[in-house]
C-alpha cells in the first residue's frame, strides 16, 4: 500500500454527486484534508 501524504489534500472529482460526495465524507472522517472539484458550486453542500 502506498503511503499517503497527509500534508497535501486529496483532490476529489465531481465531488457534488452520490459517489462524490461520500469519498469527500470517507477522506474527511480519516482526517484527511479535501479539495473537492465540482460542475455546479450552487448545487455543492458544505
Amino acid at each position: 500500500m502506498i503511503p499517503i501524504d497527509r500534508s497535501k489534500p486529496i483532490l476529489v472529482f465531481l465531488a457534488e454527486g452520490v459517489q462524490g460526495s461520500a469519498v469527500v465524507r470517507a477522506t474527511l472522517a480519516r482526517g484527511l484534508r479535501v479539495r473537492a472539484l465540482v460542475r455546479d458550486r450552487a448545487r455543492a453542500t458544505p
